[in-house]
């Protein structure tokens, strides 16, 4: 009697703990948060896509890096997509927002994304030339995961494409490891392809 009370206990406090740990890692996730490196939080991007058209919510703003209100957002394969109240937003300090939501193709969506929804976001301004196509954003610091990913200094963490290209005109560099190297963060240009949504080549600056 006394051995399966005590399997009983067991079986509870293992339950707790799995539960526990389940809502940990959903808190984590739902912040928009990967890890915290230094005094940089490191944020996966899931999703870039040029934005056709912005509707939001009377009132819609940004209160201490959070929504107010929704936004609606339409991008360029017609897909519909709704940021709802109270989700994470970019500081804005390494790149330029958008705050042109009366031009289509003004903005690009930047995501990370928990399935359909999105945890985290920003909308930059696009670029001035293919701006549907491109975006331009500050040079990587780093790499990871066997070379699939690399990192902005903001601590954007994005997917590289197969082959990405490597210009500058006044240096020649071995390898992409070796280009941000010799070429870091702001020193640099990465250029993401918006359809493939993943860094296609860097640029020096």
């Amino acid at each position: 009697m006394e051995q399966s009370l005590n399997r009983r206990v067991v079986v509870v406090f293992s339950l707790l703990a799995v539960v526990a740990a389940s809502v940990l890692f959903l808190f984590m996730r739902g912040s928009g948060s990967d890890s915290v490196v230094g005094n940089t939080t490191k944020r996966r991007i899931d999703l870039f896509a040029s934005v056709t058209k912005a509707t939001t919510d009377p009132g819609w703003s940004v209160l201490e890096s959070r929504t107010v209100g929704a936004i609606q957002l339409t991008l360029a394969n017609d897909q519909i997509m709704i940021i709802p109240d109270g989700t994470y937003v970019d500081d804005y300090d390494s790149v330029t927002a958008c705050t042109d939501f009366s031009q289509p193709s003004a903005c690009v969506l930047v995501a990370d994304m928990l399935g359909d929804a999105v945890v985290w976001f920003a909308l930059v301004q696009a670029d001035s030339k293919n701006g549907t196509e491109q975006l331009r954003l500050p040079g990587l610091v780093d790499m990871q995961s066997n070379g699939d990913e690399g990192i902005l200094g903001n601590g954007w963490v994005l997917p590289l494409g197969v082959g990405v290209k490597r210009v500058c005109s006044n240096s020649d560099t071995t390898s992409l490891r070796d280009f941000i190297t010799r070429f870091p963060g702001t020193s640099a240009v990465a250029i993401i392809d918006l359809e493939q949504d993943v860094v296609v080549q860097v640029s020096c600056v």
